[in-house]
């Protein structure tokens, strides 16, 4: 689990220098006593012309993106792999038709394209993935997405639908296997005809023309990384910034016994703006030390606003794709027990509760992933329910995840007398929906589904 929180502190929202920003940010990590393992100053230009006058402080591999002009794939890709390194370029991104397209980065190769498109027809034929023998399959939905997954002798195989109508496909090789992949890459691109192709990769310096391998290029955006940079042996010698982005990190592996932390200080327009990238060390979401330590985190920093990151899933390994099929396979069973609940009415003078109540040996408030108008409640075996709390002209709303997933399901509230309280936006009546009816079912799925057995006993909240 990550989350994001955007700090104000003074200095960072003058109107100053990014550098003294960074010696203002790098001050204040000094007073809080931090160990901090590594600097990083990350450059990026649109141009050669920007990037050219810090070519001397680089000391990393440059990073370069950009088009080729129109020319065979397959000609393209194999003058790349043969002369630009032994692995091949970095990432290659093809476009097909409108915003379909073939993406490779040498363990990951993902096809998108409708339905229609006379690229399934190639791909059947070059490849023939009929004739792939699967070893084992998982079937699941994300939403409104279903997923297919097949694991085969060299690699595994997943399809989608993004979109209605679309088809999307990533295959991903074992390791040992990668040539089997690159393989297939090469017989589909030598269908593919003249092109162009986004090409990305590395080298140890910046080109003096925008040209790869002799090959004319458009560049789009030119990388640079400084590793712990003397910035105080810059006075003079410190090239500008004008039309670059730039930003600086400071990698502190143990902000406290919880965290890990990436402050992040980034040059906003005429300011800076810094933000603390927190990572469980424990890897347990919910873990009630974790959470005294995060609200220990916004008493002491000037925290003004947070918010959890969760990433689309890539599957990498089979191991990755089970455990993913397995949270929304579970999330899904959970969703049709709960469908098949109504909930019973609530008579017009029954009393609704002035406190949340629940099993706090089962469940707790997660402070991380809750924010202002929303509380996020987890179980201890992994469900999770969102409570978006009525406020304004929003009546409210709860919907059910599983942890580590990024996709939810709605609850039909089917409270004949809803329409009335809903309309009241009282927050008692969500309390009270929650508490007597939505925990208690969780817990009932738990128990039979799971074999999870429940104890504890009723306390505040």
């Amino acid at each position: 689990m990550q989350f994001v929180a955007q700090i104000s502190k003074a200095g960072t929202q003058r109107r100053q220098s990014f550098w003294e920003d960074i010696q203002d940010t790098d001050d204040w990590v000094d007073t809080l006593g931090k160990t901090v393992i590594e600097r990083r100053l990350t450059i990026r230009a649109r141009s050669l012309l920007h990037a050219l006058p810090w070519e001397p402080a680089i000391n990393q591999p440059v990073f370069l993106e950009g088009w080729l002009t129109p020319m065979s794939v397959d000609l393209t890709w194999r003058y790349l792999v043969q002369f630009l390194l032994a692995q091949g370029p970095d990432h290659l991104l093809i476009p097909i038709d409108q915003d379909a397209h073939i993406g490779w980065d040498g363990h990951l190769l993902t096809i998108r394209a409708p339905r229609q498109s006379w690229l399934w027809r190639t791909i059947a034929d070059v490849w023939n993935p009929l004739s792939w023998q699967p070893i084992d399959m998982e079937e699941w939905w994300e939403g409104h997405d279903p997923f297919l997954a097949q694991r085969f002798s060299w690699g595994h195989w997943s399809q989608t639908t993004p979109q209605p109508s679309w088809e999307e496909w990533q295959l991903a090789a074992h390791r040992g296997f990668e040539f089997i992949l690159e393989d297939l890459f090469s017989s589909l691109v030598a269908r593919l005809g003249a092109r162009r192709v986004r090409v990305r990769w590395h080298q140890e310096t910046i080109p003096k023309s925008e040209r790869l391998l002799g090959l004319p290029i458009r560049l789009q955006e030119v990388t640079l990384h400084i590793v712990d940079p003397h910035l105080a042996g810059w006075p003079s010698l410190r090239p500008g910034l004008a039309g670059l982005k730039a930003h600086m990190t400071w990698e502190i592996p143990r902000w406290n016994s919880q965290f890990a932390n990436t402050l992040v200080l980034s040059r906003w327009g005429q300011t800076s703006r810094l933000e603390a990238h927190y990572r469980l060390l424990d890897f347990v979401s919910g873990h009630e030390a974790s959470h005294r330590a995060f609200r220990q985190e916004r008493h002491v920093l000037p925290i003004f606003r947070w918010y959890p990151v969760k990433k689309s899933p890539i599957s990498r390994s089979w191991h990755q794709t089970v455990q993913r099929a397995r949270n929304y396979q579970r999330l899904d069973r959970l969703a049709t027990f709960l469908a098949s609940h109504p909930w019973p009415q609530l008579g017009v003078d029954e009393a609704l509760p002035a406190r949340l109540r629940f099993d706090r040996s089962i469940w707790h408030r997660n402070p991380i992933h809750s924010q202002p108008g929303t509380s996020v409640y987890t179980h201890r075996s992994g469900p999770e329910v969102m409570v978006f709390w009525p406020q304004g002209e929003h009546p409210g709303y709860v919907s059910i995840q599983w942890s580590a997933t990024s996709g939810s399901r709605g609850i039909e509230i089917l409270d004949p007398l809803r329409t009335i309280v809903r309309e009241t936006k009282n927050w008692r009546y969500w309390a009270w929906l929650i508490t007597e009816h939505v925990m208690p079912l969780v817990e009932e799925w738990v128990h039979t589904s799971l074999n999870s057995p429940l104890k504890g006993s009723q306390t505040n909240a």
